[in-house]
């Protein structure tokens, strides 16, 4: 529960709210909607009722990052979900159907159309091993949905240089840089894509240390 005292102005804004709209619910443990829940019960003083019959919104979409969980199996993740709190059963879901950001962008359609495939492992991927050396350790294998309007690589290492054209030559162009980003969910990737990009760029590497504790700042 948290700990807020039933006397308290807090208390006294979450008495007087008629509705609660939590954003991204479904990207927090299902912990955090329990002890809202039976926090809400205690300032309402009403202890059968879910939330102290408050109207509370969860937002969100299944389709993006669920909780995170320390080196967690699926089994572990999944039973973090928001769908697996014991009042779900009395959840009313309500579905939206139109993306309002394309009222003043459509040419944006198409690529709110491929994401949307992607969320619902529908699009074309390819799989490949990273690095893409035979003999390269560690090998990663990563599987990919490229934007098929920008480019269908054959590979991943196609696919870095489709992003990072000419990177020998503009590595040090800082709006060449800018302008680029791979994004990744797991470091391992990140740390072998980098180490592809930092070889194709022939530059000499730099490692800067952070110094904690004693006199160092």
């Amino acid at each position: 529960m948290c700990s807020i005292p039933v006397q308290s102005d807090s208390a006294k804004l979450l008495w007087e709210a008629k509705l609660i709209v939590w954003d991204e619910a479904l990207t927090q443990h299902r912990h955090c909607a329990e002890v809202v829940d039976r926090t809400l019960r205690n300032i309402m003083q009403c202890l059968d009722s879910p939330f102290g019959n408050k109207v509370v919104v969860f937002g969100g979409d299944f389709r993006q990052c669920p909780p995170v969980v320390t080196r967690g199996f699926p089994i572990a993740i999944v039973s973090t979900a928001l769908s697996r709190l014991v009042l779900w059963r009395q959840v009313r879901i309500l579905t939206l159907t139109e993306n309002m950001r394309l009222r003043t962008n459509p040419l944006s359609k198409p690529y709110a159309e491929y994401l949307l495939r992607v969320g619902n492992g529908q699009e074309s991927s390819i799989i490949d091993h990273f690095p893409p050396e035979a003999n390269a350790e560690p090998s990663i294998g990563v599987e990919i949905a490229l934007y098929p309007e920008i480019h269908q690589a054959p590979s991943l290492e196609a696919f870095i240089h489709t992003v990072f054209p000419a990177l020998a030559i503009n590595y040090s162009n800082q709006g060449y840089i800018d302008d680029r980003a791979i994004l990744t969910t797991k470091n391992t990737v990140v740390n072998s894509l980098h180490s592809f990009c930092r070889g194709c760029a022939w530059a000499k590497a730099h490692i800067f240390v952070s110094r904690l504790g004693g006199n160092g700042g």
